[in-house]
């Protein structure tokens, strides 16, 4: 049991450190350097829109920092240190629970970035920073090879599900 908790700690620690790098992409055009936050779409409260097992993450490792075990993470649905209910349900595969609903193990984690296109400008620093990413994650995987980690870019819904249902076949991986 302890070995699986510790496959899963390095899984969600592996993606929150990827995360991390690819929200500090920068992709220069005309003079300004576009990041992450300048092109995700926006929430309400002028927040970039992100899967929620990210907030997940944050609180693995905040509590990791501070030396905190015993964070539960349930399956398919999860709750957030502020109470809030979250479905994860989509953003982990391949796992195992240890009772009802607790996550056990996990061979796999999703992190979808959403990024808005209003205009010619815009979708074509999208297209840089897709480039970008998929290059930020193929240099991640140099580094960590226990994961295999599968980058990929879609501009639609169609194009994703095909491309989903590829990678799902996958074990042990990143997307």
């Amino acid at each position: 049991e302890g070995d699986q908790r510790h496959i899963l700690q390095n899984l969600f620690i592996s993606s929150f450190k990827l995360h991390s790098s690819v929200t500090r992409i920068q992709v220069p055009m005309m003079g300004f350097n576009y990041s992450f936050a300048h092109m995700c779409i926006l929430k309400d409260d002028k927040m970039c829109a992100l899967d929620d097992i990210v907030q997940v993450l944050e609180e693995l490792r905040a509590a990791r920092a501070m030396n905190r075990t015993g964070i539960i993470i349930n399956y398919p649905n999860t709750y957030l240190r502020d109470g809030q209910e979250v479905f994860i349900g989509h953003q982990l595969g391949g796992v195992m629970l240890q009772s009802k609903d607790r996550v056990k193990s996990a061979r796999a984690v999703q992190i979808t970035y959403y990024l808005q296109t209003r205009n010619s400008l815009s979708d074509l620093v999208a297209e840089k920073w897709e480039s970008a990413f998929c290059e930020t994650v193929e240099s991640f995987q140099k580094s960590n090879k226990e994961l295999k980690l599968y980058p990929f870019t879609s501009s639609t819904l169609r194009e994703d599900f095909q491309k989903t249902s590829q990678v799902s076949e996958c074990s042990h991986g990143l997307v």
